[in-house]
């Protein structure tokens, strides 16, 4: 099958999960005989036109046109110069059987290719803007959640990444459920396999004797980052020798290092920023713990990759959390911006019993049984045909609707274990 995949980013730029997610996918299909093109972003006029691991990766025309002043506008003018690149490209390579969209970023080029070529067009969706903004959105947010839902409307098929995407999509954008599959991301056990001085590693960001809590992600509201912190401090008080490490950039960086001082976890706390493999992959063989917080989570790679290295894991139950971590078996599971649960969750999973062992050698087997890139792939190989033979969905009233679910909380009032109001509460993982 010939797939032109349309995608906001893909390696080796600095990415976020999505970019991460349709390499992997790439490769796997491409590794199965599928002819896989890639469209994507421009990384300073490197590589416009290259072939990675048998993947055909085409990059717009750079440099580009001068930035707008908003970031909307920006995804607009990404979209038109996609369709240009397209136009310059696709007489040379040959019909395609269908498009592969992934999320609103590309929406309007997928389309528009679609239209021009006659062939099916088939859209993952990674998160959703009523979820990641918890139903509360200014005018840009709410320009996302109508293309998104209108994009939901022209594919042909809808992948989401979850089951807890999947109900977003039908309840929320009225999307067809006939038509919506659900397809995970997969996780690459070979590229967390990296052979470090971990001892030497370990020193560049903790203190000999430390006992290391990971939080790998961005650093966004969603993410629940105040909530680790928060719950932190509160182990911090019944156990030393800890330290808490943070990989990944975002919007709440600033507000992040307040709170640590607020806190007076200065000397506890290191933010690390943007981690890329391999240093990703000693980070977490360098980790006791591995944590993931979130308030809202569409899917959960970091859970899968921390799973994958053998580390103990302690979550939230937020969105595809809850299809991941089977609690007490695979990893510890904590509702979602409660800081007691998940101050108790680390210390049960550092108090030097063998339970954390089991529970790691339990996620690991889990995730290489069920997430590998082979067994995605073949899931989306049948979506592929699903759509070749189906009509695309129809269209239906574009606007979003609110959905019925609780504001998140905010970084002034987050849940703690018993129930009371505690201080504390975006691009991929």
């Amino acid at each position: 099958m010939r797939v032109l995949m349309l995608a906001s980013e893909y390696p080796p730029a600095k990415i976020f999960g999505l970019g991460r997610a349709v390499h992997d996918l790439s490769r796997a299909l491409a590794e199965g005989d599928d002819e896989v093109h890639v469209l994507t972003n421009s990384i300073g006029g490197r590589d416009q036109d290259t072939a990675m691991a048998g993947v055909n990766v085409h990059r717009i025309n750079y440099p580009n046109p001068p930035q707008p002043p908003d970031s909307t506008s920006c995804v607009v003018q990404f979209n038109i110069c996609l369709v240009e690149r397209a136009h310059q490209i696709l007489p040379d390579l040959g019909a395609f059987d269908l498009v592969h969209a992934h999320d609103w970023l590309v929406a309007l080029a997928a389309d528009a290719i679609r239209t021009q070529h006659r062939i099916p067009l088939v859209t993952t969706i990674h998160d959703t803007a009523l979820g990641k903004y918890f139903g509360e959105l200014d005018r840009s947010q709410q320009y996302i959640a109508f293309t998104e839902r209108w994009l939901v409307s022209e594919s042909s098929r809808v992948i989401a990444c979850s089951e807890f995407i999947r109900r977003e999509l039908v309840q929320d954008y009225g999307a067809e459920p006939a038509r919506t599959d659900v397809v995970p991301c997969g996780v690459n056990p070979s590229l967390f396999s990296a052979e470090v001085n971990l001892p030497a590693f370990r020193s560049v960001f903790a203190r000999e004797g430390e006992r290391v809590i990971l939080y790998v992600g961005r650093l966004d509201p969603e993410k629940g980052v105040e909530v680790l912190l928060r719950a932190f401090a509160d182990l911090l008080g019944r156990r030393s020798s800890l330290r808490l490490v943070v990989a990944g950039q975002g919007q709440r960086r600033q507000a992040l290092a307040d709170l640590v001082e607020e806190l007076s976890l200065e000397e506890h706390v290191t933010f690390l920023g943007y981690v890329a493999h391999p240093a990703l992959a000693a980070l977490y063989q360098s980790a006791a713990v591995v944590t993931v917080p979130s308030l809202y989570e569409p899917f959960g790679l970091v859970a899968l990759e921390a799973m994958v290295c053998g580390r103990p894991l302690a979550s939230s139950d937020a969105g595809g959390l809850a299809e991941i971590v089977e609690d007490g078996k695979t990893g510890l599971r904590v509702p979602a911006g409660d800081v007691g649960a998940l101050a108790q969750a680390l210390e049960s999973l550092l108090d030097g019993s063998d339970f954390a062992g089991r529970l790691a050698e339990a996620g690991r087997n889990y995730v290489i049984a069920n997430y590998s890139w082979d067994r995605v792939a073949e899931q989306t190989r049948r979506t592929y045909q699903r759509a070749l033979s189906a009509p695309k969905m129809p269209h239906q009233n574009l606007l979003p609707r609110r959905p019925e679910r609780p504001a998140a909380p905010s970084a002034e009032n987050v849940g703690s274990s018993d129930g009371r109001s505690k201080a504390d509460s975006g691009e991929g993982r």
